[in-house]
């Protein structure tokens, strides 16, 4: 059971939950720490780097869970979202996360709309790539799916320490 203290997702860890843990966990898939670095780049460059942190309660089955997160910029009461892509490929497959953070951070932040650029470290572009109005359904199923996987996360966390251990 999960301490009241660990009852807090960050949106980071909530796009990680939906979207790549399960590679982490089977395949040992992580983003490379070279794409990252040129990610953090591109923010400051084109100015995608507010600091502002958001915080939020979420009720789920009785308890409250504390989301937190900080969006890339908020501007004319709109949430947007940097993305950075080397390939169209790569482009195609991050837009679906893109938009799921940019709508909780539309919860987190009280904007009612978000947009999704996209900027290519190969062709130094940057693009409108989608915008739309912020959807509460989304954002709480989301939220929902986010917080049973990480209970069952740590739920097998303590039996896999406890076989270590030698327990059974």
């Amino acid at each position: 059971m999960l301490r009241k203290e660990q009852m807090y997702l960050t949106v980071s860890e909530i796009i990680s939950l939906l979207f790549f843990k399960q590679h982490e966990i089977v395949g040992g898939f992580r983003v490379p720490d070279a794409v990252l670095n040129s990610g953090r780049w591109a923010h400051e460059r084109l100015g995608y780097n507010q600091t502002r942190k958001f915080s939020r309660y979420f009720k789920f089955n009785g308890e409250e869970w504390l989301v937190v997160g900080c969006p890339d910029r908020i501007e004319e009461g709109k949430v947007k979202e940097l993305k950075t892509h080397t390939t169209q490929r790569a482009r195609k497959d991050v837009l679906e996360r893109a938009i799921l953070q940019a709508q909780i951070y539309c919860w987190l932040t009280g904007c009612g709309e978000w947009e999704i650029i996209f900027y290519s470290l190969w062709s130094d572009e940057v693009s409108l790539v989608r915008s739309g109005e912020y959807d509460i359904q989304v954002v709480e199923k989301a939220l929902r799916k986010a917080i049973l996987l990480k209970k069952k996360l740590y739920e097998f966390q303590q039996e896999y320490q406890k076989l270590l251990k030698g327990g059974e």
